[in-house]
């Protein structure tokens, strides 16, 4: 037991220990027990046992062996750390066991802990001894039974739960000798010892072995964690080192909010309230804060920090990553935590300029360091002072920081043919380094763990053990007399440069993938703890160090533990857990980088926020747990239906905690469900608008067939006693989306004064009020048989594109439609002899059918019932299209299908470089804002032309319909532009993350749709939205995308799209003389040729300074060829056209290489051109732009190697890391490839032996070369003996090296960490 102690547990240490050895002299008799439990032990001054069930605890023919810890009265909190080892031991000899150990947090949540799998009962021979039971024993036994049942309990058996203490009974007394009816039946029995041996930990973080079932972070280390976005592990950690420098905390508090005057110079880039996420808070005074705010890093950070200090659980990044202007994308990408840190800290220093926080960033991170170059033997030096806000180390090849610091310093001697050209000394041998003139207090060191592998052209991480101090002295690396006086800094009276660790950053993975956390010690008599993510938890200055360092660790012993003594052999493992940054503080400035943070120093308005914040989250939860009992009565009258744009009444949107109102017009109020008639709500409503009770009545909103919600059911005098639950169970149509927790009412008010009449003949000046109630005696004096149904009367005005409800009319159901038309005309608000058109408003999903109607039906024929809607416009005139904007719609039914389909598109200018045939985007213009909004009036949220002024980025937003046609909509674009020909607008469609994905062709059957990714589920969400209980439907149907922002690039071009269409765009690489690769776009008519495009690629070089006039007259004549996948597939004639090969065939032009530069070879002909191209390792790996190489005849490799080095321009250090390889067209692997050394001649290797058939002909016979040289003299004889030199074609020279760009992938580990605001 002492070895696995040693081997398991060498790491803790013990407080207390202690062991039991329990023989059992008859197994057999313990079979028929579910579970027993030893004699009690002492440890740690509670009582522990050896819990035992015979024949397996769920496990079948298994032996479980626990130990159980007695401890009644315990407190929740209370626990106790133990390991232990439990064994089954031979009686009689000691080296036959099996043992298994483990540990466990006694009390957290059991207070037993052991194998349920410990030994199979097949092998329990191997550990007990047989012996015989003879007649004697069994009568001894059998006379002893009911004495030892009396003293101690006989065999303890016990069926509780696991976690259940034993009594001291129940138990099995040691020695005693039992033997049951089993072994007396078998005259045999089976001894077995059980061995249990536990030791009491200390518990010095106080959560060893803790499994965080109910842990809770504030509590214990008194911080929260940060909630992990998907891939933000990294920005969680440096977040959480900044926040506990407390002096960057208060630096962070004192930079002012965005104010009016932030506002007014942010307010130029804010295009539309959909343009940036919404923040989920409320400004002072309840007033919703403005996009600058929404937008405000500092704002953002300022409350982050509040809430991790008053929270008592893990806080959310969200709003701070909105901030940035990151979506889903940028928090599921993995960044850079030293880069991060910069970009953060460069933006927060930006905002401090002229606050009191200015200057509070620099002091803390920033230091100062010399880069130097002195000569030796002159004196002159040229140096250059730089800040730095942390310091990158070297890992590979160090031990510790020191020697990382050392070598940082290291002196590089300039000597030789590296000599230094001193200004006015010429060449001179020179010293160059670097020397540190000033560490900040707060030290920011970046290990150096991933590196870019030029070998294996890949990155890699560094896992090298590397030891860094608790404590450190810079002294030795400090130019003291270097030093400027600043905070009390001076060559009289230096600074300690002692540093203390502050937090340890620790990267887990490799560079594929892996995990951020964070150790902090908050302060300097304070523990240390491990942010990881949502959990923070004290760790022990062990797990800060050592178990950061990297390297290497002994692997722990395999399950099982040991076995009869023998020994598991010790095996190796990296550690990919190690320190990547560190941050110290320096000791001198401890008390004021970690000085306390107050309430005081926090902003005011943050404080107020929060207080908001939390009052109206308690004030949602209170609802929640008070809406199984109570309604939410909602009652919304004529005055809000008034202002209502959309599909329907009024869409109930989900209430906002605490508010009295939802929007103008809506009334609600909490009511018990149960207890409250409908009486007492009419009271209380009539009583806060202070008007007669009498003078309004009420109708109930219910779900109908069609999933269209209306008033249709009137609350009459005798239901004013019926209770709430009552009216809702028995008047409120199921189904639909309607809440549960509501009522939704619509309050109808009397007009005797017939301001806004109620159709004949109810509403008369002296009249009644309201018609007669259905099947009344009054009904039947009015001649009504069938009774009346409410109508709404619904507007819709072409000029400014807006639907309005103008009033409601009670109509006599079996009246024609047309005798309500004067009422609807007076409603209206339009001439006696207004022509008019009527349309039945239903639902969004029936509005694509025809729902005009016909008048001269009656209410009751055409299915109008109380709560129905009708549309009403007057009859466009001939030609009236020509007279409004483009878009703009004419009839209901087209109105409707707007409603149905609008969607919010931000149109932004294309960014980067112009494409050919593009011209800078045209400013917009007040003049075409003002124009358009004096023809439309204000317009409405509804509408498909209203405005949105495009800001001086050129961006935009407009509501448009996802139907509407490639011309239209750039007619609708141009003008908000202000251009005067639309078919010079090209659109790209985005991805999700406003990527540019395709440009959109223009055609006939081309929509909006198709720009933004042909997805049906893209919708409107409208200012008034759709509430969840009504679901689906015009401005407010949800969905897939509901949330998405859409995002139109545009571009003006110089051409119209049909001349551009007509043209074809080329991409060429170019590979120039002494210069790198370059990319070529150029516009070409479709029916161009290759020399066309040849001359249009050389006029662009020379434009842009590539290539000269005099270069280009100097040049041969330059090669096109054909190029797919770094490989040229063929060159093109002249001669060859465009229009037959497909548009996306990448070209390459080259310009020859330059001939041999001595004799004979200058002047003699090239025999062979090759192809080369360019791999790295394996021909399936090719990179760069091929080109076509001159061979001549007698080359060797060496020169041949000083061309090409030439002509691509390279260094010696970039041509020694080329290898020379002769490969095959198509050839994927390099297992034929053939390796040219210096000395060989390329003509020689290219060269198809004459024994085999070649490429231009067949094999020539011995004996034919013979007969044609008969009767010629020697020398044509053996010209005839020797023909000319063939060479293969399929032969490519191949430059094998490391790309010399970093592929996309590989630039993905250095991406910027971008911060927009």
């Amino acid at each position: 037991m002492a070895k696995i102690f040693a081997e398991s547990g060498k790491d803790f240490t013990v407080e207390e220990e202690n062991s039991i050895e329990w023989t059992i002299d008859s197994w057999n008799d313990l079979k028929r027990h579910q579970k027993i439990f030893s004699p009690a032990f002492t440890c740690a001054g509670k009582e522990w046992r050896i819990m035992l069930f015979p024949v397996g605890n769920g496990a079948n023919r298994t032996v479980s062996f626990y130990v159980q810890l007695d401890w009644p009265n315990r407190d929740p909190d209370e626990a106790i750390c133990a390991d232990f080892v439990l064994a089954i031991a031979h009686p009689e000899d000691d080296t036959v066991h099996h043992m298994q150990y483990s540990n466990h947090r006694f009390g957290e949540v059991e207070l037993d802990w052991g194998f349920s799998q410990f030994l199979p009962l097949t092998d329990l021979g191997k550990f007990s001894v047989r012996t015989p039971v003879s007649d004697d024993d069994a009568a001894a036994a059998t006379a002893a039974a009911p004495a030892a049942a009396g003293e101690a309990g006989g065999i303890a058996v016990t069926t509780a739960a696991a976690t259940a203490p034993a009594s001291p009974n129940d138990t099995i007394p040691p020695g005693a000798g039992v033997v049951g009816p089993a072994a007396i039946a078998a005259k045999s029995a089976t001894r077995v010892r059980l061995v249990a041996k536990v030791r009491a930990l200390r518990d010095e973080t106080g959560i060893m072995f803790h499994s965080f079932t109910r842990y809770n972070s504030k509590r214990v280390t008194g911080h929260v964690g940060l909630k992990n976005q998907g891939a933000t592990c990294y920005m969680n950690s440096i977040l959480q080192s900044l926040y506990c420098t407390n002096y960057f905390r208060r630096a962070v508090y004192q930079i002012p909010l965005p104010g009016a005057a932030v506002a007014a110079i942010e307010g130029a880039s804010e295009s539309s309230s959909s343009s940036s996420p919404a923040a989920p808070t409320r400004s002072v005074g309840g007033a919703p804060p403005t996009a600058s705010e929404q937008r405000s890093v500092t704002r953002a950070l300022q409350r982050l920090f509040y809430f991790m200090q008053t929270a008592d659980d893990a806080v959310e990044t969200n709003e701070l990553t909105r901030s940035f202007g990151w979506n889903t994308v940028d928090a599921f990408a993995q960044h850079d935590v030293q880069e991060f840190l910069r970009v953060l800290c460069d933006n927060l220093e930006e905002k401090m300029k002229g606050t009191p926080a200015h200057g509070m960033i620099p002091w803390l991170l920033v230091g100062k360091m010399k880069s130097y170059i002195k000569c030796v033997n002159v004196d002159y030096e040229s140096a250059r002072t730089e800040d730095f806000y942390d310091i990158q180390l070297n890992v590979k090849g160090m031990k510790n920081i020191y020697e990382s610091f050392r070598d940082y310093i290291q002196v590089e001697l300039l000597e030789g043919d590296n000599k230094y050209q001193a200004e006015g000394y010429g060449l001179q041998d020179a010293k160059k380094g670097v020397v540190f003139t000033q560490f900040p207090p707060v030290l920011h060191l970046q290990l150096k763990r991933f590196e870019y592998d030029f070998m294996r052209d890949a990155m890699v991480k560094i896992n090298d053990r590397y030891e860094f101090p608790t404590e450190m002295d810079l002294g030795e690396f400090l130019v003291r007399d270097e030093i400027e006086e600043s905070d009390g800094q001076s060559k009289e009276a230096p600074v300690s440069q002692r540093y203390h660790l502050h937090g340890v950053l620790v990267h887990s993975g490799s560079v594929d993938g892996g995990h951020y956390c964070a150790f902090i010690r908050p302060s300097r008599g304070d523990k240390w703890y491990k942010f990881d993510d949502d959990r923070v938890i004290p760790v022990t200055i062990k797990e800060v160090t050592e178990d950061n360092f990297g390297g290497e660790y002994p692997a722990a012993r395999g399950p099982g533990g040991l076995r009869s003594g023998a020994a598991t052999p010790r095996m190796q493992y990296k550690r990919f857990t190690n320190a990547y940054m560190l941050v110290y503080i320096r000791e001198a400035d401890y008390d004021k980088v970690l000085g306390p943070v107050t309430e005081e120093d926090v902003p005011l308005e943050i404080r107020t926020q929060l207080e908001e914040e939390r009052s109206a989250k308690e004030q949602r939860e209170r609802e929640v747990r008070e809406r199984e009992f109570m309604f939410t009565v909602r009652i919304v009258g004529d005055q809000a239906v008034h202002k209502h744009t959309e599909f329907d009444l009024w869409p109930f949107m989900p209430l906002v905690a605490g508010a009295t109102t939802n929007v103008e017009g809506e009334w609600h109020e909490r009511f018990d469900k149960t207890q409250t008639a409908w009486q007492v709500v009419h009271e209380r409503y009539t009583a806060h608008l202070n008007c007669p009770p009498d003078s309004v009545r009420f109708w109930l909103f219910s779900p109908r067939e069609n999933g269209s919600v209306r008033p249709d059911t009137l609350i009459t005098p005798d239901l004013f006693a019926t209770t709430l639950k009552e009216l809702k169970t028995s008047l409120v149509s199921t189904g639909g989306n309607l809440s549960p927790y509501e009522l939704h009412v619509f309050a109808e008010f009397a007009n005797p004064t017939a301001v806004m009449p109620l159709g004949a003949p109810f509403g008369t000046a002296g009249g009644p009020a309201f018609p007669p109630l259905p099947n009344s005696p009054d009904a039947a004096r009015a001649g009504l048989k069938s009774g009346t149904a409410l109508i709404f009367v619904k507007v819709f005005d072409v000029a400014s594109q807006s639907l309005r409800v103008v009033g409601h009319m009670h109509v006599d159901v079996n009246a024609h439609i047309k005798d309500s038309l004067p009422t609807m005309r007076l409603l209206a608000g339009f001439p006696e002899t207004a022509r008019l058109l009527v349309f039945e408003e239903v639902h969004p999903k029936y509005e694509h059918q025809k729902c005009k109607v016909n008048a001269k039906d009656s209410w009751k024929s055409a299915e109008f019932e109380n709560g129905d809607i009708v549309v009403v416009q007057t009859e466009p005139e001939h030609g009236a299209a020509g007279t409004y904007p483009p878009g703009t719609l004419l009839t209901v039914p087209d109105y409707f299908d707007f409603l149905l389909n609008k969607v919010d598109v931000v149109f932004k200018a294309k960014s980067g470089p112009a494409a050919p045939g593009t011209a800078p985007a045209a400013a917009a213009t007040t003049a075409a804002s003002t124009a358009l909004a004096a023809h439309h009036g204000n317009g409405s949220n509804g509408s498909p032309i209203s405005l949105s002024a495009p800001a001086a980025s050129g961006e935009f937003t407009l509501t448009v319909s996802k139907k509407m046609p490639f011309d239209d909509l750039a007619a609708r674009v141009a003008l908000e532009l202000g251009i005067d020909d639309p078919t010079k607008l090209r659109f790209t469609s985005t991805y999700l993350n406003e990527v540019p994905r395709a440009v959109v062709k223009r055609g006939p059957g081309v929509t909006l749709l198709d720009m933004l990714g042909g997805s049906s589920s893209i919708y409107h969400v409208s200012a008034y939205g759709r509430s969840p209980a009504y679901g689906g439907g015009g401005g407010g149907i949800t969905g897939p995308g509901a949330d998405r922002r859409h995002v139109v690039l545009y571009e003006i071009l110089a051409v119209s799209l049909a001349e551009l269409e007509a043209k074809r765009l080329v991409r060429v690489a170019c590979v120039l003389p002494g210069k790198d690769d370059t990319t070529v776009e150029v516009m070409l008519p479709r029916t161009a040729t290759v020399a066309a495009l040849r001359a249009a690629v050389l006029e662009k070089l020379q434009a842009s300074g590539a290539l000269t006039a005099e270069q280009v007259a100097a040049a041969p004549p330059m090669i096109i060829s054909e190029m797919s996948g770094a490989r040229l597939t063929r060159e093109l004639a002249d001669t060859s056209a465009l229009s037959m090969l497909p548009e996306y065939t990448l070209f390459a032009l080259q310009v020859s290489v330059a001939k041999p530069t001595t004799e004979p070879l200058a002047s003699a002909t090239p025999v062979h051109m090759v192809q080369v191209v360019h791999m790295n390792r394996t021909p399936s790996a090719l990179h760069g732009v091929p080109f076509m190489l001159p061979v001549y005849a007698g080359e060797d490799l060496a020169a041949t190697k000083q061309r090409i080095q030439q002509y691509l321009g390279w260094t010696d250090k970039d041509m020694s890391k080329v290898v020379v390889r002769v490969i095959s067209h198509g050839m994927m692997y390099d297992t034929n490839a053939i390796i040219v050394d210096d000395g060989s001649v390329l003509s020689d290797v290219l060269q198809v032996p004459q024994s085999t058939p070649s490429s231009l002909g067949t094999e020539t016979s011995q004996a034919a070369a013979t007969e044609a040289t008969e009767g010629e003299g020697p020398a044509a004889v053996a010209a005839a003996a020797a023909p000319p030199p063939v060479y293969s074609r399929m032969l490519v020279v191949a430059l094998d090296h490391p790309q010399r760009r970093l592929s996309k992938l590989q630039a993905g580990f250095e991406r910027a960490v971008k911060i927009f605001n």
